[in-house]
């Protein structure tokens, strides 16, 4: 039995991936000037305010959109330090949050987290900050605050504005950011920042924060990896409850085709559809079929629980699921590389990664790693 691509209607199953999404709600906040639309552009690789749809909810909070982001964000207006625009800012900063769930008890309407943005190169953190974050804090918002621009303060004056936070504020998580290629990686907090936020949203939330950021790698591998893969790998298994002959492993190809775009999806690699079509439609899943069957005709995968069960050519409920965790992962490394690159700066086509010989060095790769244990 062969797959065929034109039959496969690749729309309908983007959508129903995309409808899917739950989309978190992000509050940024912080004084005029201390570099919200930097940690914007570094984070989701746009300015949502100036490409997005901006929405005014309520005095002094606009809520920004954007069709190729699962996120919503609302952005508080600043304030200037000393002014007395300081107290409209605490009153709606705090009064939007309490309105977002007098108005509807629904998760989905709510604030799921608070980015608090600080200038570093201020050198202090007003009262009004303080009272902000405290208060933000006991509305059971998860709040972290953002060090932005330590690239004009040495390491001195850095870390007396991060004990300062930490004096004031308990139980209070910061990160230091600048979106200066000069300053040293070993002092910038852009991965922990994606980290902390991803295990701080709920866990139906966590998949429209990763689609939509262009950094936090090793998060998305992560959830890939975990959830995702996974969840394909069980419905492969329900498909071979009936065992199928190795030569009919076609039978999984949709299923595994919709995996591909699901992580495509994650990747942000699927902004070319008709390039994504292509490589599902000749590359991808044929390829990496052939090869991983290949290894388990072989037993090079012996070790791997269910890869040596094959009996009489056919393909049972493990092999199915091995098989199909097996694609998704080499997809899914494959899209990592190529997500590095493209945050190096370099202008590559997605197709010039997905080669039959780095399809082979990640199934290589994936083989020594469950040798191993890993």
């Amino acid at each position: 039995m062969d797959f065929k691509a034109d039959d496969f209607n690749f729309e309908e199953e983007y959508s129903k991936i995309k409808s899917s999404i739950k989309r978190p709600n992000i509050l940024l906040c912080g004084a005029t000037g201390v570099g919200k639309s930097s940690v914007i552009n570094k984070v989701f690789g746009r300015n949502v305010a100036e490409v997005g749809s901006g929405q005014a909810v309520t005095r002094g909070i606009t809520k920004y959109q954007d069709e190729n982001l699962d996120i919503n964000l609302y952005d508080s207006e600043g304030y200037e330090i000393g002014s007395i625009a300081q107290s409209d800012f605490h009153k709606n900063i705090i009064g939007f949050i309490d309105d977002q769930r007098i108005k509807s008890h629904n998760l989905s309407e709510q604030i799921h987290m608070a980015w608090y943005c600080i200038s570093a190169g201020n050198k202090r953190i007003t009262e009004l900050d303080f009272e902000v974050i405290r208060e933000i804090q006991k509305k059971n918002v998860k709040v972290a605050v953002l060090f932005t621009q330590i690239d004009s303060v040495d390491e001195e004056e850095l870390n007396d504005i991060s004990n300062t936070l930490q004096q004031g504020i308990n139980n209070i998580e910061s990160f230091n950011l600048s979106i200066y290629n000069e300053v040293p990686k070993e002092y910038l907090d852009w991965e922990k920042l994606m980290k902390w936020s991803v295990e701080n949203l709920d866990e139906s939330l966590r998949e429209g924060f990763l689609n939509s950021t262009i950094i936090g790698l090793e998060e998305k591998k992560k959830h890939i990896r975990k959830v995702v893969i996974p969840r394909y790998a069980v419905s492969a298994a329900g498909i071979a409850i009936s065992p199928v002959p190795l030569s009919d492993s076609a039978l999984l190809m949709p299923l595994q085709t919709t995996m591909a775009l699901h992580i495509f999806n994650i990747w942000g690699v699927n902004k070319n559809k008709q390039a994504i079509k292509t490589l599902l439609s000749a590359t991808i899943i044929s390829q990496l079929g052939k090869s991983v069957a290949k290894m388990l005709a072989g037993n090079i995968f012996k070790l791997l629980p269910g890869f040596g069960d094959v009996v009489g050519g056919a393909i049972n409920t493990v092999v199915a699921s091995s098989l199909t965790y097996t694609i998704g992962y080499a997809i899914s490394e494959i899209c990592y590389k190529y997500s590095e690159s493209v945050l190096k700066g370099e202008n590559i086509d997605i197709l010039e990664f997905f080669t039959f010989s780095n399809i082979e060095e990640q199934l290589k790769h994936f083989s020594k790693a469950n040798n191993r244990g890993v």
